[in-house]
């Protein structure tokens, strides 16, 4: 078979419209699929933030459970007072 009759079958035809119409006339087109890969990505980025995010506050609402950790964070980050003291911030 020459390459003119290769062109000239109907099979050949169908094959090039399917590969156009994947590619890029489909609704999940090559395009729109890396879009939503690099979506995918960056959700998958933010999901793990937020699980370390989480991880931390829990750390943090462990320690304040304690009477005494209480305290040193209420004076340490809200200068909080008993009565009569004095604070003196240094930094």
């Amino acid at each position: 078979m020459t390459f003119f009759q290769r062109i000239n079958n109907f099979y050949f035809w169908f094959f090039v419209a399917f590969i156009v119409w994947m590619f890029f006339l489909d609704g999940n087109d090559v395009l729109n699929q890396m879009r939503m890969r690099q979506t995918l990505e960056e959700l998958q980025a933010e999901k793990e933030y937020y699980t370390k995010q989480i991880d931390l506050l829990e750390t943090k609402k462990a320690q304040i459970n304690d009477a005494k950790s209480l305290e040193k964070i209420a004076r340490e980050k809200y200068l909080m007072t008993k009565e009569g003291e004095d604070v003196y911030v240094v930094e």
